[in-house]
């Protein structure tokens, strides 16, 4: 369900003046992720006098927030009227995706205290896993949505279990850079009410204790980094990269084929490209050769000879062929599937 989300963002007027609240400023474009009561989007909107540039966003249906949350329907009645859009519906692990979301790009996008939902204690393994997951895929979503000097905030504990997420990482991750911590303070947020959400007292706040605003922002360099894989400390190989063409001779004479198994790098290489080297040059009986539809090469440095074999996953029943190059030694082996 959505409430005049469609509505263009015209700005506020000129002669209204530039207002800010905190970080945000009545000139942003800006993104509320699942929000609650929806007392976030107005204490924002109250302070600028104006909502127009406001978009805020909830995982549950209209009918659920206002059952919910009890001053949730006035809230949106005033957002409403002050000009703002709501969204209703929006999984912000999904966002991108949304129908009215998928070609808008904002200067802020905030997520206030993000959380996977109330299926055990903090501590417990799996919801551990879940709400790492859900801040994942928001940073991965979000990341997508940015204006070019944009900024993503999250407000969030600082103290265990819930500084264990690591959120710095989980962003960088997601090609975003930590630009600035501060601590929060929801008296900086006149009419803003944390909720559960969740239970039988979903429309009761929570404990906030020691907690941050962590602002993000996209990290151009590392979009711009090759990935690179270290082996030993003295080869890097770049990934997704062809393995080099090496000839494949038959030699029928060797009973027990040697096989290794590796899986440092993907090839891009067909079955097709490969099909001319496999054919025997000469044989009594067809040799046979399965295709896979992506195969996998690999690279393993030896420390006591330092030998370089090659490996794949391709296997028919040729044996093996050795070819000498400079002072090491490149093996190319198959196997019966």
């Amino acid at each position: 369900m959505f409430i005049n989300a469609r509505k263009p963002f015209p700005g506020p007027s000129p002669d209204s003046g530039e207002k800010w609240l905190k970080y945000y400023s009545s000139y942003h474009e800006i993104l509320l992720v699942d929000e609650g009561d929806f007392s976030f989007s107005l204490s924002l909107a109250m302070s600028f006098g104006s909502a127009s540039n406001i978009l805020a966003t909830s995982l549950d249906s209209y009918h659920d927030v206002v059952m919910r949350y009890k001053n949730a329907r006035l809230n949106l009645t005033i957002l409403n009227g002050l000009g703002a859009s709501v969204l209703h519906g929006v999984d912000a692990a999904k966002m991108k995706y949304h129908m009215d979301l998928h070609m808008r790009k904002f200067d802020r996008i905030i997520f206030n205290f993000p959380h996977a939902g109330f299926f055990g204690r903090e501590d417990n393994p799996l919801m551990f896993r879940m709400h790492k997951k859900l801040v994942h895929d928001f940073f991965k979503n979000a990341s997508q949505m940015l204006r070019v000097n944009g900024e993503i905030h999250v407000n969030h504990k600082t103290k265990p279990p819930f500084s264990d997420w690591n959120i710095v990482q989980l962003a960088y991750q997601n090609s975003l850079t930590l630009i600035g911590c501060a601590d929060f303070n929801i008296q900086d947020y006149p009419g803003y009410h944390n909720k559960r959400g969740q239970g039988n007292r979903c429309d009761c706040p929570f404990f906030l204790g020691e907690c941050s605003t962590f602002k993000f922002s996209i990290n151009h360099s590392a979009k711009r980094t090759p990935r690179l894989l270290h082996i030993n400390n003295t080869l890097d190989i770049q990934r997704n990269l062809p393995c080099p063409e090496i000839p494949i001779s038959n030699h029928s004479h060797l009973r027990y084929p040697t096989s290794f198994e590796s899986s440092y790098c993907h090839s891009h290489i067909s079955m097709q490209d490969h099909q001319p080297w496999l054919e025997p040059e000469y044989s009594r009986v067809p040799q046979s050769v399965n295709a896979h539809n992506r195969f996998m090469t690999g690279m393993l440095e030896s420390m006591s000879n330092k030998n370089v074999y090659w490996s794949s996953n391709l296997r028919s029943n040729f044996g093996e062929e050795t070819v000498r190059s400079d002072a090491r030694t490149i093996r190319r082996s198959f196997q019966y599937l």
